[in-house]
């Protein structure tokens, strides 16, 4: 099942083909015209250990380093832990992306604690380091 559990995670899972137990890094990356693989946001390092199946992670994804209106594909990578491994993209057998939030998507009230989502009553809210009227 493809979701995001909350803001900035990314679950994914793939089939991997070798023996259970193998130690590996897993990420979300780039990959450059060149073809070269940059892992950009890591799976958590207690989470390294592959099955002989499918394999489901969860990543957080740091938004804060988007500008509102920047986009970014990310492709699930994997690099066993032996010397000499070199990351190498995996085929996902699921993934779910979502528009990352930026600082600036995020309301606060006067107190300064977060709002999840848009704030649902009237009131004025701290949105962008700007103070937001909210009227429905």
């Amino acid at each position: 099942m493809n979701m995001i559990s909350e803001d900035n995670i990314v679950e994914y899972g793939y089939i991997f083909e070798g023996e259970t137990g193998t130690i590996a890094d897993n990420a979300l990356g780039t990959i450059a015209q060149d073809g070269q693989l940059t892992p950009l946001f890591m799976v958590a390092d207690y989470d390294s250990i592959l099955y002989h199946n499918y394999n489901y992670f969860m990543v957080e994804i740091d938004s804060t380093i988007f500008q509102p209106g920047d986009s970014l594909t990310l492709y699930p990578m994997m690099r066993l832990r032996k010397p000499g491994e070199e990351w190498h993209i995996v085929p996902p057998t699921s993934i779910k992306t979502a528009d990352a939030k930026t600082e600036l998507d995020i309301y606060y009230d006067l107190l300064g604690r977060r709002i999840n989502g848009v704030p649902q009553k009237n009131g004025v809210y701290i949105k962008g380091n700007r103070k937001t009227i909210i009227n429905k």
